[in-house]
């Protein structure tokens, strides 16, 4: 058995190649790409001709640590020349499209980091976050691509995002938002002329109105999704566009990201969901029409090109391709393909289910029956899948970790427990002040749902989350006789000294989820798994990466410690150059071996 797992989570994670931040100029395509052949990011160039070529790679290397998260790493110019951020030093150079030669261009500090690039008449626009000390301070720049000066253009707000122009460059815009919130529960756009950049409009049209994205028209209008409705709609100018109950937002983790766009002729074309249904459609009149597409998820990144939209489209039954479809016709182009060594007859798809909570609402989740239980005449074991965030949300897209899971013989349920984004405002701030609760109830009901309908062994039932779902998955396993064992990846375990060393971004998140601090202490003592030790009689096994700031391995140490002294069986396993989020294939593998032989073995 040891061999057939580890040779199985080598397949699975060796040979995936990543894609991100698709991007066109002329006949020409762009993307950042991550593969096992080559060690990092590096940003590809599709020619009209079909050759691809490496452009960006090795010390200057895209990337960018804005937030902690990064995102929008580069953009280019109407010459074709390329602007980026490089991971290594966080500053912003010039990749010149004739001469291939690459030169500084930004002159921030070396604590200095940069994200969310536009250029247009030979200025450039960037977010901007310098940390000095423990102080960090968000801002728009503007560098003047003439002179090389820098100066900031929008200042006084805790945070920014998509400063862009509109396409003569007369004009700009950009969102913002503000401590105690985070952007998918206030986010605001402003708009306004670049001559006189320091008077601009909000258009909002309440403080809870989040304006999650935007882009200029050619006639110098806004297009942008609001979820005033309770639904994250388009609206085109102040006036909606479409009202549906359909999600076209989208949760500003990460920068550089973008759900909505618009042709040359001035056709909207758009991501839209529930997680379950997320299509992409053109708007028709007043209507909503999805194009016929086998895919049932895209990433956040649409790109335009004449009368055609560009997209990475994801699919049930394999690797994710990016599209080119024409707005038109329908008519749909594999521009590049994701070619992995898996087997196909041997995928299982998800099956969306909705089930009862504990206390008589429904939730969502995507189940995956494994087909493969060595011991075929009884139930196959269980892996509860926690999301992080927590207000994020899985999809039933093509997943190599699940489908290594099911070829173990272990049946999986992707659980979008109540706060999850995609069905709504209502839906989302459901986990107000209920983090800890809500969620490991809905996991749990997830648990207990297919136990009674006799698809899954209860005897043999586990549980894994990341980060967010790790708090999770440490509290469900305070339920007693529900779980067989669990697995933490940089999960959550002390909310009072998380809220203390937490970084910028997520710094009042809790407030959200948990309540102010002081004022709930009490709440954030009772949430907080190590001080509740003594209820978690399963094993665990814990990773957790040394450089991570998001939620540092603190965090796991007090756990294991803790759990150590009351022999309660655990693992706990560090990856030295690892962050938030494990990047090498290398310690993914490893952790996956670890982890399957941890939950086989009880």
């Amino acid at each position: 058995m040891k061999g057939s797992i580890e040779s199985a989570a080598k397949k699975a994670l060796s040979s995936l190649t990543q894609r991100r931040e698709v991007k066109t100029w002329q006949n020409r395509y762009y993307w950042i790409e991550q593969s096992p052949e080559i060690k990092g990011e590096y940003l590809v160039e599709l020619t009209e001709g079909g050759e691809k070529n490496i452009l960006i790679s090795g010390d200057f290397a895209p990337g960018n640590s804005v937030h902690e998260y990064g995102g929008g790493d580069y953009c280019i110019a109407a010459e074709g020349d390329i602007y980026f951020v490089c991971q290594k030093d966080q500053q912003i150079y010039l990749f010149n499209r004739l001469t291939k030669q690459i030169q500084k261009v930004s002159k921030g500090k070396k604590t200095s980091r940069y994200a969310d690039i536009d250029v247009s008449n030979q200025v450039l626009l960037a977010v901007r976050e310098d940390h000095s000390n423990d102080l960090t301070q968000n801002m728009i720049i503007a560098i003047d691509l003439n002179n090389g000066t820098e100066k900031i253009v929008a200042e006084g707000h805790d945070f920014y995002g998509s400063p862009r122009f509109n396409e003569n460059g007369h004009m700009w815009a950009y969102i913002y938002w503000d401590h105690p919130h985070m952007p998918w529960d206030q986010c605001k756009l402003c708009y306004g002329y670049w001559s006189d950049e320091a008077h601009m409009i909000t258009i909002n049209q309440s403080d809870e109105d989040v304006i999650s994205q935007f882009c200029w028209t050619s006639d110098n209008k806004l297009l942008y999704t609001s979820d005033f409705t309770g639904w994250a709609n388009l609206y085109l100018d102040g006036k909606p566009v479409c009202l549906t109950q359909q999600h076209f937002g989208f949760e500003r983790w990460q920068q550089g990201q973008q759900n909505i766009g618009m042709t040359e002729s001035g056709t909207i074309v758009a991501i839209a969901g529930p997680p379950e249904a997320r299509v992409l459609g053109r708007i028709v009149g007043r209507n909503w029409v999805p194009f016929d597409l086998p895919c049932c998820d895209f990433a956040p990144f649409i790109a335009t090109q004449k009368e055609n939209v560009i997209v990475i489209g994801a699919y049930h039954d394999c690797p994710p391709k990016i599209l080119k479809i024409n707005t038109n016709t329908g008519n749909c182009e594999i521009i590049q393909d994701n070619c992995m060594d898996y087997d196909h007859k041997a995928v299982v798809k998800a099956k969306a289910i909705v089930f009862p909570t504990l206390d008589g609402q429904e939730s969502y989740a995507f189940f995956y029956e494994s087909h493969n239980y060595l011991q075929a005449s009884k139930k196959s074991p269980l892996l509860v899948l926690c999301h992080g965030g927590p207000t994020s949300a899985t999809s039933p897209q093509w997943d190599p970790m699940i489908q290594f899971w099911l070829q173990q013989g272990i049946s999986v349920v992707d659980v979008n427990y109540r706060g999850s984004t995609g069905y709504g405002r209502k839906y989302q701030d459901a986990l107000k002040y209920q983090w800890g609760v809500l969620d490991v109830e809905d996991a749990i009901a997830a648990r207990d749902f297919l136990v009674k309908e006799g698809l899954v062994d209860p005897k043999r039932c586990f549980i894994r989350g990341k980060s967010s779902g790790g708090l999770t998955t440490l509290r469900a396993l305070m339920w007693q006789d529900k779980f067989a064992a669990g697995g933490c990846y940089y999960g959550v375990s002390d909310l009072t000294q998380l809220l203390k060393i937490t970084h910028k971004f997520e710094q009042h998140y809790l407030d959200y989820l948990i309540g102010p601090y002081p004022e709930e202490k009490k709440r954030y003592d009772e949430r907080s798994p190590s001080n509740h030790i003594k209820k978690i009689t399963a094993p665990i096994i814990f990773f957790h990466g040394l450089l991570d700031k998001v939620v540092p391995p603190s965090q796991t140490t007090v756990m294991v410690e803790a759990l150590q002294k009351l022999n309660i069986p655990c693992e706990y396993h560090t990856f030295e150059t690892e962050k938030h989020g494990f990047k090498e294939s290398e310690h993914k593998i490893t952790a996956l071996i670890k982890e399957c032989q941890f939950y086989l073995s009880k």
